[in-house]
């Protein structure tokens, strides 16, 4: 066979020197003592390549080595068949289980340099064998050399497993991880090992196990990783050696072909330094984009969220389209190195100008995050968003059409809930019947139930808009819901008149029977009203007494009546003062539920105590919805802890009452029944 492809390189460089011309005078280049050469070891069902790694060394006396490629190019490739060698294989032959190959590598030295006379006469290699070396030029006469080593034969598909040590330009680096791929065709009980055999280090690592014993099919790929192994030192950045993997199982025992690697330090970065976190929000997903500061040296490779902590004190996993919810978060952040660098975990990784202890993954634990891969956790506590704004949306209503449903308009709450009422001319609310169209010029109340989503809460003073018109907060609340109002009017047909203001009109003025109320009095339209309405009746025919005190009993009951006489929802009654059969019965229970008052105590209401001015405007405010009024406080008897403070400015800023002179609102004192009507009556129709 040595005869054979002697010949065969004879005759190829016999045809190169027909083409041969004088050389030039290259006395003032850099010479070429010798070479190392690595092509790709032939793989099965891979083309063969046609590239190779050229390793010059320099200047016999230091024996300089050069990067890859430095001082010569490769100028082609031959493939033979060792059984067919004088026939070159056509570009992109796939190698084949059971045949066995030769390569002739041809370079030519770049300018500037040149490779030294007797260059056959020295150690050359060729993926770590004894090459032989020839002479030849190019059809335009430039000097080539040739170098041919025959590579090791594919073992034949004999029922063995068949083992590959593949891409060894994955390891050029101590520390990266080298790639073995084992074809494995009906075999059981599968193990592989391998080994340093050129080094100071020789002998077989411990065995893996392959696929647990069962019977295995295609291929498996696994990864171990290189450290610094001192043979031949020809620079003390550089060392050589070989790796070869052996594969056990019970079909019998393959090994793989000896390759030869180069392996170089790294340079040392002091830490890591990362850009572009998002800080979690409620409703968002994970940020998975996040910037290395110099991606030359390291780089993220994979981003992993945690969270929200649990109970047991355990962060599971996020998948990528999880949203965040209030609670604790971990960010796990990998960073990588490029191959000429490695992180030095005496310093921090820095993130977002912040600084967390490095983590350093360890073994196949590096894999596919690579072995020089260390890893920071985030922390991150994901709050409740105060919401201090609700909107909604909801067709306006029109003639004959039947009432819609609201949308919400804010993110974090939903419209769980949509009631309409329409007012009478008392001004109370009547709840619309199922089927019950919209009717031209009347007023009709939207009332929206807010609810919030989980991740929310609702500020202490918020808006509120329906259609994005200003609406009202309802005395109806929860933890984790708000009712909103807005009140529309529906426009007469057949009109160019412009829109009725949203007020009902005026009543009418009944005559009046009682001597002690007058034209003149303040409180004169707002009593017959309330005669008329029957809202409260006179002491007798001709006497309403409107400086008498009036009661808490005869407080809410004159609000409920107002509201309509609307039935409690529910029968239960805590007040052991309150019987059942109580004219305030049911005012007291409606009340209650509506949050309007919770009684004096627990289980007593009072109700033959006398009604306080603070209370009744406090009841009045409380059935409005509670709405926060910023404005000076013109009252030196009303402070800030006071529990009526907000009710208090409510009331005049709608033009309820405006105290008992220009600096005292007399919390303390007793409400008049001449008082609170005209109260009911303002809240109604305005001052």
């Amino acid at each position: 066979m040595k005869k054979i492809r002697i010949s065969i390189l004879m005759i190829l460089m016999l045809l190169l020197l027909l083409f041969t011309s004088e050389k030039v005078d290259a006395s003032e280049n850099t010479v070429i003592d010798r070479v190392h050469i690595e092509v790709d070891v032939p793989v099965n069902g891979v083309a063969l390549k046609k590239s190779a790694r050229v390793y010059e060394f320099i200047d016999s006396k230091n024996m300089e080595m050069k990067e890859a490629n430095t001082a010569s190019k490769v100028y082609d490739i031959y493939w033979y068949k060792t059984t067919e060698p004088g026939k070159v294989l056509a570009d992109g032959y796939k190698a084949k289980l059971g045949e066995s190959y030769l390569v002739t590598v041809v370079l030519q030295e770049k300018d500037g340099y040149e490779f030294i006379d007797n260059l056959y006469t020295k150690n050359n290699l060729l993926n770590g064998k004894s090459a032989d070396v020839f002479i030849g030029a190019k059809p335009n006469g430039d000097e080539v050399w040739l170098f041919e080593s025959a590579l090791t034969t594919i073992p034949a598909a004999n029922g063995k497993p068949v083992v590959v040590v593949k891409d060894m330009e994955l390891a050029p680096y101590e520390g990266n991880p080298m790639e073995i791929v084992i074809d494995v065709t009906n075999a059981t009980n599968v193990k592989y090992q391998w080994q340093i055999v050129y080094g100071d280090d020789d002998g077989w690592s411990g065995e893996v196990d392959l696929d647990d014993n069962a019977a295995y099919r295609g291929t498996k790929t696994d990864h171990f990783k290189i450290h610094s192994y001192f043979g031949d030192t020809f620079d003390e950045d550089l060392n050589f050696a070989k790796i070869q993997c052996k594969v056990t199982s019970d079909n019998g025992t393959a090994y793989s072909q000896q390759v030869w690697y180069t392996l170089r330090d790294r340079q040392m970065v002091n830490g890591f330094s990362l850009t572009g976190l998002n800080e979690p929000k409620i409703g968002e997903t994970p940020d998975y984009n996040i910037n290395s500061a110099d991606s030359s040296k390291y780089y993220v490779k994979k981003v992993i969220w945690y969270g929200p902590k649990t109970t047991d004190g355990t962060y599971p996993e996020m998948s990528g389209n999880s949203t965040f919810k209030a609670g604790e978060y971990s960010c796990k952040i990998i960073v990588s190195t490029t191959d000429a660098y490695k992180i030095d975990d005496s310093y921090y990784g820095s993130v977002n100008g912040k600084k967390y202890v490095m983590t350093v993954v360890h073994g196949k634990d590096s894999i596919p995050y690579g072995p020089d891969s260390y890893y920071v956790n985030v922390p991150f506590t994901v709050s409740e968003i105060s919401l201090d704004r609700l909107s909604a949306i909801v067709a306006d209503p029109a003639v004959g059409v039947l009432p819609g449903n609201a949308i919400s308009d804010t993110k974090g709450v939903v419209a769980a809930e949509t009631e309409w009422s329409k007012m009478d001319s008392r001004g109370r609310h009547i709840e619309l019947k199922e089927g019950e169209t919209f009717e031209a010029g009347t007023t009709y109340r939207c009332s929206v139930c807010m609810q919030l989503e989980t991740g929310y809460t609702f500020a202490p003073i918020f808006e509120s808009y329906i259609n994005g018109k200003a609406a009202k907060a309802s005395m109806l609340k929860g933890e984790d819901y708000r009712w909103i109002e807005y009140h529309f009017v529906v426009e007469k047909e057949d009109t160019d008149e412009p829109d009725v203001p949203d007020i009902p009109d005026e009543p009418d003025v009944p005559v009046n029977p009682f001597t002690d109320v007058k034209e003149s009095d303040y409180f004169y339209e707002p009593v017959l009203w309330a005669v008329e309405n029957g809202i409260t009746a006179g002491l007798t025919d001709t006497v309403f007494g409107p400086d008498n005190s009036c009661t808490r009993a005869q407080a809410v009951t004159f609000m409920w009546r107002n509201a309509g006489e609307p039935e409690p929802k529910s029968n239960n009654n805590p007040f052991i003062d309150v019987k059942e059969n109580a004219y305030y019965y049911k005012a007291v229970l409606w009340a209650v539920e509506n949050g309007i008052t919770s009684g004096k105590t627990a289980t007593t209401f009072c109700p033959k105590e006398n009604c306080t001015r603070a209370q009744i405007v406090t009841f009045l405010w409380r059935s409005e919805g509670k709405e926060m009024i910023v404005r000076n406080n013109p009252f030196s008897d009303v402070k800030e802890s006071d529990y009526y403070y907000n009710a208090v400015l409510w009331a005049v800023d709608n033009g309820i009452t405006s105290g008992k002179t220009a600096t005292t609102f007399g919390p303390k004192e007793n409400c008049t029944r001449a008082q609170i009507v005209t109260f009911l009556y303002r809240n109604v129709f305005g001052d």
